[in-house]
């Protein structure tokens, strides 16, 4: 064969890297196993302090910890798709988030589930972070730079098994993918897992149903114009780079199919086994057309229209929080417990007695129906809701950030712990220790919203009897108690399916106007969160906070009072939920001694007895969501407080009970 040469050295070359590239890709999927099992394993350690469902999301990191200095190589994560212009991703954690610049510290933007596909900017390079290209905010690659016990959170993409794309069609088919994703996340911020599920799916079938048969190459490359240059659409090329990675593949033989399908070999190339990109389109959009109409009809107020140019997302995503969070309509997961899946909710009448100057009256026989009607999925009117959290509101705004509560002799306060939205235990409570009344008193500690799906019938319940028996009810403010919580956690969503985004809004000013803190019979210290690092805080401090803002806006007090959690050690340190601080049993100790207090009861923290005491007996855990999220198969508990004698509470006045969860549909 006259002219032929064969390069053994190419060869020797290309199988040794074929060699590395299958060992990469074996040690990636051990890698991203490894970090699932690490995951997994480290939720059930009490020392990882991450329950699986808690704030500390993946890519948090404790301010003390930010000068870690970890080199996370990037040579581990295998490139088996080529294309300069799209770089896909795969996340491969439960969840990860998106941060507005690419450090630890820098706000949340957004959340990112598994199994979910992220594009990266490719002409941004960091070893650690990607920049996505579609919202230029950032999310981390490793955990590992987080906590030592995390892994990879993200993993290259790769195409389904069994599914050949052609190396030329690479950048279309990823910039048709890449499409898609952007769509779906126009029309819904975040995506659920089901949704995610119906993404991938819609896409692996119809990579599989394109990529067997004779297929055609084009004479022109598929990211070219007619005259052979770049089009200026953001179409998956950027470059001449991207245009010389198309034409890597060599034709097997010349040719185009005809009009009657035939090969016509003087019209382009074809190869055996190739992919119909036109196909794939075309059976994609069909079916994502479907799904994305879903994410509408689900929208509510379709905050996000599908007509938005590209850089109004970006401009909106790395914006002021607050509004970023006014798009975030669906749930970071679907609800979980309480009600059947699928239950249509019934609406009564209106109900609440207006009065002559304004506002509602309720009595207690008012809040007894209320609450009677919501066990038989009854809600109450719009207008009756609208205005029962405006009389909330009006009621909770000018009182101090601190509540002095007076138990008399003789009469019980019953101090409850987080409820997120758990209506079924707060309907065992009241079964079991009675409905409120000026003899049988109540305090909530916070967190009545968020991850339950009846979060609105816990709020509408508790705020009942709030207004119908005043001084017998009181309510603290916690960390779920905020818009930009609720935009992230479901009330959000919620509260717009069940009645209007005006409601959210109404129940989000009701909220900010709740007070921090309260303490009862000048003994025994109340608040969601916990104590603050500030040396000498005084309960007159704390009754004076300016506490009508979300929390991010307020003062690092108020923060530390919604968010921190006690320590084991003694002094502070960051918290790694990325609010608020850890604190020791001698700042418990140095706060009940200068306010001259018995003890501090918190909340905040899921216990799997319901409850903890901790700090030499001074700080008392408490936690009223039982079974909390359908999963934890944790007790829930009350703190009933008895005063045996009249002036300051004693320790033996304090009892704590606990009960199982009593949801019908669990």
């Amino acid at each position: 064969m006259d002219g032929f040469f064969f390069d053994f050295e190419a060869l020797e070359v290309r199988e040794k890297a074929e060699e590395e590239a299958a060992a990469a890709n074996t040690a990636m999927a051990a890698a991203v196993a490894q970090a699932e099992v690490t995951v997994e394993a480290a939720a059930a350690e009490a020392e990882f302090d991450d329950d699986g469902i808690s704030e500390v999301w993946p890519d948090d990191l404790p301010n003390d910890l930010q000068s870690l200095e970890m080199h996370i190589s990037s040579s581990k994560f295998l490139y088996t798709i080529t294309c300069d212009a799209v770089q896909p991703w795969e996340v491969v954690f439960s969840r990860v988030v998106a941060r507005a610049a690419p450090n630890l510290a820098a706000p949340v933007v957004s959340i990112h589930s598994r199994a979910e596909l992220l594009f990266g900017d490719p002409h941004w390079y960091s070893e650690s972070w990607i920049r996505l290209g579609e919202a230029g905010s950032y999310v981390l690659k490793d955990g590992r730079l987080k906590d030592p016990k995390l892994g990879v959170l993200l993993k290259p993409f790769d195409w389904p098994t069994e599914v050949s794309v052609p190396e030329s069609y690479h950048c279309q088919v990823l910039s048709i993918l890449r499409d898609l994703w952007v769509q779906a996340r126009r029309r819904s911020r975040i995506l659920n897992p089901a949704d995610i599920r119906r993404l991938r799916l819609a896409s692996d079938e119809a990579l599989q149903s394109c990529s067997s048969g004779i297929g055609v190459q084009p004479s022109i490359s598929p990211c070219l114009g007619h005259e052979g240059s770049i089009e200026s659409k953001d179409d998956g090329c950027q470059g001449g780079d991207s245009i010389k990675e198309l034409d890597t593949e060599k034709p097997k033989e010349e040719g185009r199919e005809n009009e009657d399908g035939e090969l016509d070999l003087e019209k382009g190339t074809a190869w055996v086994g190739t992919f119909d990109v036109h196909k794939f389109e075309n059976v994609l959009w069909d079916e994502a057309q479907n799904i994305l109409g879903a994410f509408e009809k689900n929208s509510h107020d379709n905050m996000v229209e599908s007509t938005v140019e590209e850089d109004d997302i970006e401009d909106n995503i790395v914006g002021d929080s607050t509004e970023v969070a006014k798009t975030l309509v669906n749930l970071t997961t679907p609800f979980m417990g309480s009600a059947p899946q699928g239950e249509q909710w019934d609406h009564l009448g209106n109900c609440l007695e207006r009065q002559p100057g304004g506002g509602v009256g309720i009595t207690p026989a008012i809040a007894r129906r209320l609450v009677s009607s919501m066990r038989h999925q009854r809600l109450p009117s719009l207008l009756d809701l609208n205005e029962l959290v405006e009389q909330v509101r009006r009621t909770c705004v000018d009182m101090p950030s601190l509540t002095r509560i007076t138990v008399p002799l003789g009469t019980t306060l019953h101090v409850i712990g987080d409820v997120h939205g758990q209506y079924w235990d707060l309907m065992h409570i009241f079964d079991t220790h009675g409905e409120p009344s000026p003899t049988n008193m109540y305090l909530f500690n916070g967190d009545l919203v968020d991850r339950g799906q009846q979060s609105v019938e816990v709020v509408v319940a508790v705020f009942s009897w709030f207004l119908a028996c005043p001084g017998a009810v009181f309510v603290n403010r916690g960390n779920h108690e905020a818009e930009w919580m609720n935009m992230l956690f479901g009330f959000q969503a919620e509260a717009t399916k069940k009645y209007s985004e005006e409601s959210f809004t109404l129940f989000s000013e009701a909220f900010r106007s709740l007070p921090l803190a309260s303490v009862i019979n000048d003994s025994v210290f109340v608040v969601h969160g916990g104590l603050s690092d500030r040396i000498g805080v005084k309960l007159e401090e704390i009754e004076a906070l300016e506490r009508r803002v979300e929390p991010r806006d307020g003062d690092s007090l108020m923060v530390d009072l919604l968010w921190s959690d006690p320590m084991e050690c003694h002094g502070s340190r960051a918290s790694p939920r990325g609010g608020g601080v850890l604190f020791g049993p001698d700042i418990t100790r140095d706060f009940c001694g200068t306010n001259d207090l018995l003890c501090v009861i918190r909340s905040h923290e899921m216990r799997p007895p319901g409850y903890e005491w901790g700090h030499n007996g001074l700080c008392l855990t408490l936690f009223s969501a039982a079974n909390y999220c359908g999963i934890c198969a944790n007790l829930g508990a009350v703190c009933n407080i008895r005063p045996a004698g009249r002036g300051r509470l004693q320790m033996s006045d304090l009892q704590i009970e606990t009960f199982e969860t009593h949801d019908p549909f669990p």
